[in-house]
């Protein structure tokens, strides 16, 4: 029983480096190795988003001007708009672009 489990094994492992290497478009007579392929370091990750010195000016619907600077809306690109008479609004990137694009 245990001969044939490792048999299947085996079997198992030689076509997952083969599609593997088929995958990376690696030929039969290069000499590469599976295992530190598969075992590559991940990515990093994106620490968190940065803004420096950007004002988005002039910008206009109907009879108002409106100011935006951008800002962080929960880990995403969003604007605060503010217009001529100093109130203002945060609103998200799709909308901002509805309203101003």
């Amino acid at each position: 029983m245990k001969d044939s489990k490792g048999s299947i094994r085996d079997a198992l492992q030689t076509i997952r480096e083969a599609s593997l290497k088929e995958r990376l478009g690696v030929k039969e007579d290069m000499d590469v190795d599976v295992e530190s392929i598969e075992e590559a370091p991940k990515p990093a990750q994106m620490k968190k988003l940065g803004f420096y010195g950007s004002e988005i000016g002039g910008l206009r619907q109907g009879n108002k001007y409106y100011v935006a600077k951008p800002v962080d809306v929960k880990g995403k690109v969003g604007f605060r708009v503010t217009d001529e008479f100093g109130s203002f609004e945060t609103i998200d990137l799709k909308t901002f672009a509805k309203r101003f694009g």
